[in-house]
């Protein structure tokens, strides 16, 4: 018997190919899930992309499930295609304005003793004269720390494809930057549930806050103990996992 997909996980990045594995595992054990890998290299072709895999499932709609990036590309195909989505599931979301972005940085900073801090700042400095293997690969050994609270290291799976998280994330700033996230939110048309860590660096304000401003109804869970990735964290996974089952039905 062929199994329907009651919810499509999108991961993040961009290009965090494959990080929605553990997920997709863990929820398949309750629910039909059908893991949605990116392979374009353009917003507007991920989210033809993601439109495409929609299109190919036998049922009318479907929970849309989105991890930091994916996030905002499952928020953009339910606002274009608004008939295909039952409910919006956002995990670690970003910041949707560009006014909360510096939160970020200072969020990271403050999960850091002091010598990491200017370690840190020195990597960044570095990025901005050279983008090199090494030092996205040093950046990345930083942000482990600074995004995650406690995680379960077996599970961390994900292929970063660079070319796509220069590209894609490239013009999905210019969008924020220009205040066409938010404006997007006032078209959303399905229930949003927003799930998010407390030791997670993106500001939650920046997520909440422009919802609520367009009008958007939404619940809201936030995790204790969790940083970015609440499906790879030791103290919250349980807890996440819990919820997603209650949202999923």
């Amino acid at each position: 018997m062929r199994h329907i997909p009651d919810v499509l996980l999108v991961h993040g990045g961009p290009g965090a190919i494959g990080s929605l594995h553990p997920m997709a595992i863990h929820l398949s054990r309750y629910h039909n899930v059908l893991e949605c890998i990116q392979t374009k290299y353009s917003v507007t072709e991920l989210k033809d992309e993601l439109r495409t895999q929609m299109g190919k499932l036998p049922v009318p709609s479907v929970t849309l499930v989105g991890h930091s990036w994916g996030a905002w590309l499952v928020m953009m195909v339910a606002v274009e295609h608004p008939e295909l989505v039952d409910r919006l599931i956002l995990i670690g979301c970003p910041p949707f304005e560009e006014k909360y972005v510096s939160l970020i940085l200072e969020n990271r900073l403050s999960h850091l003793h002091e010598r990491d801090k200017i370690r840190f700042m020195e990597i960044m400095a570095e990025l901005k004269r050279e983008v090199t293997e090494y030092v996205l690969h040093l950046l990345e050994q930083y942000v482990m720390k600074t995004d995650n609270y406690h995680l379960i290291s077996d599970e961390v799976h994900s292929n970063v494809d660079r070319r796509m998280y220069e590209t894609v994330w490239d013009e999905a700033e210019i969008m924020r930057r220009r205040g066409d996230l938010k404006k997007m939110l006032f078209d959303i048309k399905c229930p949003v549930t927003v799930i998010h860590g407390d030791y997670d660096p993106h500001p939650l304000a920046g997520v909440l806050t422009p919802l609520h401003e367009a009008g958007v109804p939404y619940q809201f869970h936030l995790l204790s103990h969790c940083g970015h990735s609440p499906f790879l964290e030791i103290e919250a996974s349980s807890d996440f996992y819990s919820l997603m089952n209650e949202l999923i039905g």
